[in-house]
């Protein structure tokens, strides 16, 4: 018998991106991100908080990769889950300091977040939340909100904190056991809101956590989300553009196997291999299915 729903402990396991090359990101995850590089195949690079851990983010390079423009069909951003506000802040001074531009600073209730965009013009959030207990709520459902940041109180993290324990030597990965980045969610600009929120929420499996104009938030496990949608980009990508490849979602077994009997089930095609697999949603983004465990 199969459920209809993710499990409560599903996770964002991870992104795959197409960029131009690798040298280019290499600062910005290495230097100014902190993580660490090891290699992922061809022309493929993974990056993780220390060497040798499993990569959270892969960049595969192409060299006809082009530059993602704003507002296109497919990726909003991905967003990089900071445990707490000192390892949060301790980047964003990093970045600060090394003048890289941002393009939004926003208090959604939830969580504390910091936009901008990677080399190649992939958007990116950089976020920290806050306990789940202090999360607004309107009935059953998130009343989550977009507000003025304090960023001066935000900053003010890092300097309450032992720095030293969150820094570490460029591209080395952190350092301090409090600092476990990990990817927190992953947002869309997709055609057809109610056909996408359709296929997320009664193929993969996820919840509706909370709505804006234009936009709806899913997850598993009553997170506030590990997935955005939103209609607010309307033009097509040109081709050969950077942007996502897929993303991960890690399960255990009996999630696994229930999913992709489920996902067969709604005739989306499955593309199976060892304890992964793939398929894509109505948009045509590719999403992994992995056991964890």
């Amino acid at each position: 018998m199969t459920t209809s729903r993710l499990p409560d402990d599903a996770t964002i396991g991870g992104v795959r991106l197409r960029v131009r090359d690798l040298d280019a990101p290499a600062r910005f995850y290495g230097e100014l991100l902190g993580l660490a590089a090891s290699p992922a195949g061809a022309d493929s690079v993974a990056w993780s908080n220390r060497a040798g851990e499993p990569g959270f983010i892969r960049l595969d390079a192409d060299s006809r990769t082009l530059p993602r423009p704003d507002s296109v069909i497919g990726v909003y951003h991905y967003a990089i889950l900071y445990p707490d506000r000192a390892s949060l802040a301790v980047t964003l001074r990093r970045l600060i300091a090394a003048r890289w531009p941002f393009t939004g600073f926003a208090d959604h209730g939830v969580s504390e977040a910091a936009y901008l965009d990677d080399p190649d013009g992939i958007g990116v959030e950089l976020y920290a939340d806050r306990p789940r207990e202090r999360w607004p709520r309107q009935g059953d459902a998130i009343a989550m909100y977009t507000q003025p940041l304090d960023l001066d109180n935000l900053l003010a993290e890092a300097d309450r904190t032992d720095a030293t324990a969150l820094e570490q030597p460029p591209g080395k990965g952190f350092h301090g056991p409090a600092t476990r980045a990990r990817i927190g969610h992953v947002h869309l600009h997709v055609r057809d809101l109610a056909r996408a929120a359709a296929f997320y929420i009664d193929v993969l499996g996820l919840d509706s956590m909370a709505e804006l104009p234009g936009a709806r938030f899913l997850s598993a496990g009553g997170y506030h989300h590990h997935l955005g949608l939103n209609v607010w980009a309307r033009r097509e990508p040109p081709e050969d553009v950077a942007g996502l490849l897929e993303w991960v979602i890690e399960v255990g077994a009996g999630g696994y196997a229930a999913t992709v009997d489920r996902v067969r089930r709604a005739g989306v095609a499955v593309e199976e291999f060892d304890r992964s697999c793939r398929f894509a949603d109505p948009d045509g983004n590719a999403i992994v299915v992995r056991q964890s465990g």
